[in-house]
């Protein structure tokens, strides 16, 4: 019987025990994001419309699995972290309605 070193063993049992493909470097990721202001909120149809600082209007849908941190009003400002699916439509990731300044929130009664 042949004697296989310790060492052997240790190092088959930890490159086994690798996922594959965990050498590779993770796919980047697609995320963009836009800041602007609410011009349309469609709860019903789940579709947010934003326009930017150059006037470009943008239209993102949501789903369950997308996070909203805010209460977002129309005339609002809001960044979006959206992805495009293969056909072209944006779907955001995450819905973030942007403080208002100190400078320009009313003082507390």
């Amino acid at each position: 019987m042949t004697k296989v070193p310790a060492a052997w063993i240790l190092v088959l049992t930890v490159a086994l025990s690798l996922p594959a493909g965990a050498a590779e470097k993770p796919a980047a990721s697609s995320v963009a994001r836009m800041s602007g202001t609410i011009t349309a909120w469609d709860g019903a149809a789940k579709t947010v419309t934003v326009k930017n600082a150059a006037g470009k209007q943008t239209s993102f849908s949501w789903n369950e699995k997308t996070k909203v941190s805010g209460i977002a009003k129309l005339g609002e400002r809001v960044t979006v972290s959206y992805e495009k699916d293969k056909d072209g439509k944006a779907w955001a990731t995450l819905i973030r309605v942007d403080e208002a300044p100190e400078s320009t929130k009313p003082p507390a009664p």
